[in-house]
């Protein structure tokens, strides 16, 4: 299964919640420079539908089925439902973004969580029905901080600060990839000790400061330091796992337990799925990297 950037792809908003309002996306709190579908913000969470969007004229993405024929996705309609609002961000609105390409994912900001449906069809528009251990979706970027939010410490371990999780509701099933440090725990992915805060040694928490690997002495926070793997395409497996597909649909639940001020999240599903390297970590907790015995294509477009 490919999902590939969609640069041409066209765009149908079906349906905005009544408690959404349109916004530009300079206030919706993001860092994208990527051309947005949909910028809105709430005061409120949404319980039920909050957003449907249609891509169509898809000419990089596809699916092969088991008996090598390749069928082209040619539409994948998202539906988001039930976003959860927070008090976090200065002006107490949470913010959410689209964007004209689909493979650019989304962010809720203020908020602590979305549910989010995918559907995809063929040039034909009929659902495409994919089978188990055909398809795999990576679920990215899920960047974890635990510690002490009363003190601003990040641990190893210990109350959640900000911890990111993506929860299969339906229409597959949660994989861990091995060397990653997001486990699977009953269907959801998600890390079990801080994958990638930092203190900046003033009792500041800081998002991105110094995110990477756990390394040095654990005692202290201001030692957690590493390279950005979040930022850094050959290490990206640090904080991605897998949705092994079921079915013409998936549902997966977005989730940020945060308790940062300002605090915001971007998720996407992409089918490329990080290639963990060969050299062996020797820092503390890491699991050695190793190749997935999941079957899967690499997709380098």
């Amino acid at each position: 299964m490919i999902l590939g950037h969609e640069p041409n792809a066209q765009h149908q908003i079906n349906y905005v919640a009544p408690q959404l309002k349109a916004i530009s996306v300079s206030d919706a709190g993001t860092n994208f420079d990527a051309p947005a579908a949909g910028a809105y913000s709430t005061s409120q969470s949404i319980n039920g539908e909050v957003f449907q969007i249609t891509y169509t004229n898809l000419t990089n993405s596809s699916y092969t089925d088991s008996n090598g024929v390749k069928h082209r996705i040619a539409k994948i309609v998202f539906t988001y439902s039930d976003l959860s609002h927070n008090n976090l961000r200065e002006n107490g609105l949470s913010t959410f973004v689209t964007y004209n390409d689909p493979a650019q994912g989304f962010w809720y900001n203020g908020s602590n969580g979305v549910t989010v449906n995918e559907q995809f069809y063929d040039e034909y528009g009929n659902p495409i029905n994919i089978e188990p251990g055909t398809g795999y979706l990576a679920v990215t970027s899920l960047n974890a901080a635990y510690g002490n939010p009363a003190t601003h410490e990040v641990t190893k371990t210990g109350e959640a600060i900000h911890v990111e999780s993506a929860t299969v509701l339906s229409g597959g099933s949660a994989v861990a990839l091995l060397g990653s440090s997001i486990q699977v725990q009953g269907n959801t992915l998600v890390s079990p000790a801080t994958n990638d805060y930092a203190n900046d040694g003033k009792g500041n928490l800081s998002f991105g400061l110094k995110d990477g690997y756990v390394q040095g002495p654990q005692s202290t926070a201001s030692a957690w330091q590493g390279d950005n793997w979040d930022g850094n395409s050959n290490e990206a497996y640090w904080g991605t796992g897998l949705i092994n597909l079921s079915g013409n649909n998936v549902t997966v639940r977005f989730a940020s337990d945060t308790k940062v001020n300002n605090e915001g999240t971007w998720a996407t599903t992409q089918t490329i799925i990080p290639q963990t390297p060969g050299p062996t970590y020797d820092g503390p907790e890491k699991p050695n990297p190793k190749m997935t015995s999941v079957h899967y294509h690499y997709d380098t477009s």
